[in-house]
C-alpha cells in the first residue's frame, strides 16, 4: 500500500490517504548490525543525502515532536536523503531554510533525471490538525518529484521521534531511535507496556550519529557529490 501524490487534487482526500498508510517497518536487528556513527545526523532545517557505498551510508535526525522528518529514496540509484523540516514560527508552513534544504535534498535524490522517488514521512506528533498546512506544503513539493509515499507516521500516529535510514536497507524500513510512552498508555491496540518494552529494546542512541554541523544554503552532507565536509564532532 502506498500513495502516489500526483494522483490527488483534493488536500483532504490526500491527507486521509496518507493517514491510512500502515506504519513504517522497523529494522529489528539494527542494534546488532548498525553503528550510529555510520549515519550523518541533521539538525532542524538541515538535510543530507547518502549512498550505500558512501563513507556515511545512513542519515537521520532526532527530536521530531512538532517537526517533520521527510525521507526520500531513489530506487534506481539508491540515493537516500532526509530533511528535518521546521515550521515558520507559529505559522503552519515550512521555514524558508527547511524549504531550501528539502528542495536541495529532493534534487539530489532524484538526480535531475525525472525518476520517480519513494518517500517516508515521520513526525509532527504534537499539534495534530494544526500541522496540516506544513504537511500539505511538503506533500505538494514531493508531488513535483512524482514521489510515492510508503509510510506517513505523523499527526499523532505512533512512531519514533528519533529516526535514521540506511541507503542499502531502504526496503527493510527505518531505524528506531526512541519510543514515546504516551503511545502505549490507555490504548490496548498498541500492545501496551509489553510492546513498549519490546520496541525500546530495538532502539539505538541516535545522538551518537556523526554531526557535521549546519551548512547554510545547502546540505550538510551529499554523497552524490564529492564536497562533503569533515565531521566537526561525533557524540
Amino acid at each position: 500500500m502506498s500513495v502516489r501524490l500526483r494522483d490527488y487534487t483534493d488536500n483532504r482526500e490526500r491527507m486521509q490517504a496518507l493517514m491510512d498508510l500502515p506504519r513504517a517497518p522497523v529494522i529489528e536487528d539494527a542494534r546488532e548490525t548498525f553503528d550510529p556513527a555510520q549515519a550523518v545526523g541533521v539538525d532542524m532545517n538541515d538535510g543530507a543525502v547518502t549512498l550505500p557505498d558512501a563513507e556515511y551510508p545512513a542519515v537521520g535526525t532526532v527530536a521530531l515532536a512538532t517537526c517533520i522528518g521527510v525521507i526520500a529514496h531513489n530506487p534506481a540509484t539508491k540515493a537516500t536523503g532526509i530533511v528535518h523540516v521546521v515550521s515558520e514560527g507559529a505559522e503552519s508552513y515550512p521555514s524558508e531554510a527547511s524549504q531550501e534544504s528539502l528542495e536541495h535534498m529532493l534534487n539530489s535524490v532524484s538526480g535531475g533525471y525525472g525518476q520517480p522517488i519513494e518517500a517516508r514521512i515521520v513526525g509532527a506528533y504534537i499539534g495534530a490538525d494544526l500541522q496540516d498546512g506544513i504537511l500539505n506544503h511538503i506533500a505538494d513539493m514531493l508531488a513535483e518529484y512524482d514521489a510515492t509515499v510508503l509510510t506517513a507516521d505523523m499527526k499523532g500516529k505512533p512512531g519514533p521521534k528519533d529516526v535514521a535510514v540506511h541507503a542499502a536497507r531502504w526496503d527493510e524500513g527505518i531505524i528506531r531511535g526512541s519510543v514515546d510512552m504516551v503511545n502505549f498508555m490507555g490504548d490496548p491496540d498498541t500492545g501496551g507496556i509489553p510492546e513498549m518494552v519490546r520496541q525500546r529494546q530495538q532502539c539505538l542512541d541516535l545522538e551518537g550519529m556523526s554531526w557535521l554541523g549546519s551548512r547554510p544554503g545547502g546540505l550538510v552532507y551529499d554523497a552524490t557529490k564529492s564536497d562533503g565536509p569533515e565531521p566537526e564532532h561525533s557524540l
